[in-house]
């Protein structure tokens, strides 16, 4: 692994958090410079420990889920149309061997 690489993976978590965004707080999703742009900064290394240990789609949905709903209080424990994109965007960077930066835009999802 490159020097650097772990703080890079850690802001790719970051970014996709500001996509994810379940609470609507984030400015500018690729800025990250907006005054709540942090709001789920403390989840990111959870999210990339389960992406790292091989987790597919299905169980990083379910953790996103679960941040959503208990953390947060928001909605069903199932995990939304938007949170199981966003698995499929990790763990198709993560088949990639985390080249790049994901596309995390999302076309039509609402919570």
């Amino acid at each position: 692994m490159a020097i650097g690489e772990p703080e890079r993976r850690l802001d790719v978590m970051r970014t996709a958090l500001r996509f994810w965004d379940p609470i609507g707080v984030i400015d500018d999703r690729n800025a990250g410079t907006g005054a709540a742009d942090d709001e789920y900064d403390s989840y990111a290394v959870g999210l990339l420990r389960t992406l790292e240990g091989g987790a597919e789609g299905y169980r990083l949905a379910h953790h996103l889920a679960g941040i959503r709903h208990k953390s947060m209080t928001l909605g069903a424990e199932h995990p939304t149309e938007r949170e199981r994109d966003l698995a499929e965007k990790l763990v198709a960077w993560r088949e990639r061997g985390f080249a790049g930066t994901p596309d995390f835009r999302f076309m039509r999802y609402a919570f």
